[in-house]
């Protein structure tokens, strides 16, 4: 007869041969994740949201919501260059050991950032300190998660 068929069990796209290939899902391309627009969107918030507060609330509010959103802000582009610099299934190790490492410092940055802003900075605005934090730690988050779920160009 001369023709080889794979068993049910073994057919799978990974072990396809060539000339049947053509049916088979596709591998998904990994991409790299795009640090650069990720700090940039994040920091056109921190700035409309430093700008609208001193705006409508007045330059105390502004600086104060400015000094916030900066320990979110700073402590969260390490992480970022920290944790996306490696990528690929031989680096998974490494890359786990950023995650934990890089969010461990980004935590100690935030409360060393805390810290020296409600101990050094008179007069502040701590309630507008805690909003451009949250502002910029939840435009973080959102923005990092819509990038990562983009499908790679």
């Amino acid at each position: 007869s001369g023709t080889f068929v794979l068993p049910a069990q073994l057919a799978s796209p990974y072990n396809a041969p060539p000339s049947i290939g053509a049916g088979w899902p596709r591998i998904k391309a990994m991409h790299k994740f795009p640090i650069n627009r990720a700090i940039a969107c994040q920091s056109l918030i921190w700035l409309a949201s430093v700008v609208l507060t001193a705006a409508a609330l007045g330059v105390l509010a502004g600086y104060s919501v400015a000094l916030g959103g900066l320990i979110s802000l700073f402590p969260g582009i390490w992480f970022m260059m920290r944790y996306f610099r490696l990528s690929g299934a031989r680096a998974m190790e490494q890359v786990v050991r950023n995650a934990f490492v890089g969010e461990a410092v980004k935590l100690v940055q935030i409360v060393a950032g805390f810290t020296l802003v409600f101990t050094l900075v008179e007069p502040l605005s701590p309630l507008a300190v805690v909003g451009g934090f949250l502002v910029v730690q939840v435009a973080g988050m959102v923005i990092t998660s819509r990038l990562a779920s983009r499908k790679p160009v």
